[in-house]
């Protein structure tokens, strides 16, 4: 179990080198820098594909792209900017649109300048899934998951199902 457990928080780290927006070295923080990534993992290709197929199913109410904006809101509500807020956005907005991610085998790009993608919406998820896959691959039937976002398996060993609280 203890082999499982560290291997589980392997995974974890090995996805944040890939998603997270705090890393400078991640793969995120590299296209949202660079603008492209060449040889990209298969993790973000994954995910992007995925992400820009639920930004079409939601008509455009989840988009990875969100970042430069978030970016926008982030400044204006931490620094009281003085600047016209509406053009600002205006400004911004332009940058947002999933369809403006391009990827060509393993190679991801943005086709504006500026644009910036975000998993913060869909990573935690995506990692929980992919633990509960590791740990179901050990043998592990029965699991509570929670690094963010929570997934159930089977059910406790006294048989009861698995109970998450909120409080307040």
């Amino acid at each position: 179990a203890d082999e499982v457990l560290k291997r589980s928080v392997e995974l974890i780290r090995q996805y944040e080198r890939i998603f997270s927006l705090y890393d400078f070295d991640s793969q995120v923080s590299k296209l949202n820098r660079e603008g492209k990534v060449e040889g990209a993992n298969a993790e973000l290709i994954e995910l992007i594909e995925f992400s820009k197929k639920v930004s079409i199913q939601s008509d455009g109410a989840f988009d990875i792209t969100i970042q430069p904006l978030w970016e926008l809101y982030k400044e204006h509500f931490e620094n009281e900017s003085q600047n016209d807020f509406s053009q600002e956005i205006k400004r911004t907005i332009g940058l947002v649109g999933s369809k403006n991610v391009v990827v060509d085998g393993d190679d991801v790009s943005f086709v504006v300048k500026n644009m910036a993608i975000s998993f913060n919406g869909i990573a935690q998820g995506y990692i929980t899934d992919k633990v509960a896959e590791y740990l179901k691959s050990q043998g592990f039937e029965n699991t509570l998951i929670d690094i963010g976002e929570y997934r159930a398996s089977g059910p406790q060993s006294n048989n009861e199902p698995w109970r998450i609280g909120l409080l307040n």
